[in-house]
């Protein structure tokens, strides 16, 4: 398994293959002690570097600050459970965000566009409002 405490810091470290990132052989993400399933990539990160998140079976959701400009190779590689996206832009924002190959897991999940989600901030009795989504099976329009 994978501890990290800083996941900005984790985002900046240039991995050189997918071997080189711990979890490829981890499958698991403890973030400060918890396992991470509904990882959220804080305000100020521009840049998701290459394999960061390869293998990292335990995802399901991720949150994406509208800073995000690019985001590496591999970074969400065989992300299997990754099933929601909450990016904090617009989907004009998200076209514009330069995504490297091997991160489909992250392209094919529902893409929840001005959305805060995460275990610590989701309220289940709130009703949310969907109006602005992609489904991984609709093309944007242009």
């Amino acid at each position: 398994e994978g501890y990290i405490t800083d996941v900005k810091a984790w985002c900046e470290i240039s991995f050189f293959s997918e071997y080189s990132n711990p979890l490829y052989y981890a499958r698991k993400l403890y973030v400060n002690g918890e396992l991470a399933t509904d990882l959220v990539i804080p305000e100020g990160v521009t840049e998701i570097k290459a394999y960061a998140f390869n293998d990292c079976s335990s995802l399901t959701s991720v949150t994406l600050p509208k800073s995000v400009t690019s985001i590496g190779i591999n970074a969400f590689y065989h992300c299997d459970a990754l099933t929601s996206v909450y990016y904090k832009g617009a989907e004009r924002d998200w076209e514009d965000i330069i995504i490297g190959e091997g991160n489909e897991s992250l392209i094919n999940a529902t893409i929840y566009y001005n959305k805060t989600e995460s275990t610590t901030e989701r309220d289940d009795s709130e009703e949310r409002d969907d109006s602005e989504t992609r489904s991984p099976d609709v093309e944007p329009s242009m």
